[in-house]
Parts: structure tokens; C-alpha cells; sequence
């Protein structure tokens, strides 16, 4: 059915563009403005972080969601999402007996939770291995009483301290990925 319409050429242009670009857009689209959204977000998650050791501080970025996670959630397989929080596992000194110590790297989820959630009952740390010892300020002992702690939430407030910068950002990242993708189907 034709109305007897005209549309103007920079008009039909911009409109067959963006059919052109309906299919391709999808998930990366979304997913480069969800890594620019998330930006600051990150920054004032590290910036509230503990900062005794600076392990989780250094651990924070973010990552797609594994598939396991995607059903746990009910996030569905086509959905773009990520996951902002402590994902890099950090070098940590452990000291050993004996005066010497190792540099290993440990994810840093665990304490997360810990300062996020639960928090810790006062309880009793002993060595893993039998016969083994623990440094503590060193000094080398059989066992230590951990007062516990209080949930130190950081993860929340780094969250509510950046909101609003998120839509902007999301938005910037977003019309960045069409512009190259715009450039390249010029070129």
C-alpha cells in the first residue's frame, strides 16, 4: 500500500541504517555500555574497600557471567549482563615457619562476603597441617583467638555512591560502539 509519502534521502539513510545495524547490535552493543556503566561503580567499590592488606581493593573489576551462575540467577543464556565485584584473584604474602614466606594468589570472594554479609563469630584459627604454626605479626604461634568482626559493607555503598553516573555512562559506551560500527560499514 503506498500513502504517497516521500522520505527525505538522509532519513531513508539513517533508517536503513539502523535496520542494518538491529541484527548486529545486540549483545556486544549492550555489553560495551554496561563496561562503560560500570566504570565508576568499580572505582567507588575500590575506594570503599578495607583497606588493611589492599588485596580487596586490587581484586575489583568485572566479568560475564559463567553459565552456572546465568541459571542460578534466572538471567537468561541471551541476556547481556556482568558481574561487578572482586573477580582477580591478588598476590598475598603468607608467611611461613621458620621466617620465610611465599607470595601466593587468592581470590579475594570469600572476604567479600564476609565484609558484606556475615561478617565473623569470634573463633579459633590453627595451622592446617599438624604440627604447623601461624604468623601473627611476627611472631610464630601454635593457634589465634580472631575476635570476630562486624559486616563492613563496601560493595553496597561503592553501588549506591555511583548510580547515577551509571545511566550517562552506559549510554556514552553505547552510542561509542555505534559510531565504530557506523565508521565501519562506511569504510
Amino acid at each position: 500500500m503506498n500513502l504517497g509519502l516521500q522520505i527525505d534521502p538522509p532519513i531513508k539513510a539513517l533508517v536503513d541504517e539502523l535496520n542494518a545495524m538491529k541484527e548486529g547490535f545486540g549483545e556486544t552493543g549492550i555489553m560495551r555500555g554496561l563496561v562503560a556503566g560500570s566504570a565508576p561503580m568499580r572505582k567507588a567499590i575500590k575506594a570503599a574497600a578495607p583497606k588493611q592488606s589492599g588485596a580487596l581493593g586490587k581484586s575489583i573489576g568485572y566479568r560475564r557471567f559463567k553459565k552456572s551462575e546465568r541459571a542460578a540467577l534466572g538471567i537468561g543464556a541471551d541476556a547481556a549482563a556482568i558481574y561487578v565485584g572482586p573477580t582477580r584473584k591478588v598476590n598475598e604474602v603468607i608467611k611461613l615457619s621458620g621466617g620465610t614466606s611465599k607470595i601466593k594468589k587468592r581470590s579475594q570472594q570469600y572476604k567479600a562476603n564476609w565484609f558484606e554479609n556475615t561478617g565473623t563469630k569470634a573463633h579459633v584459627i590453627i595451622p592446617r597441617k599438624k604440627g604447623g604454626s601461624l604468623s601473627l605479626g611476627g611472631l610464630i604461634v601454635k593457634k589465634v583467638k580472631h575476635p570476630g568482626m562486624k559486616r563492613k559493607p563496601f560493595i553496597s555503598v561503592g553501588i549506591a555512591a555511583s548510580e547515577s553516573a551509571f545511566e550517562s555512562r552506559f549510554y556514552s559506551g553505547l552510542i561509542s560502539y555505534v559510531e565504530k560500527q557506523r565508521a565501519k560499514r562506511n569504510s
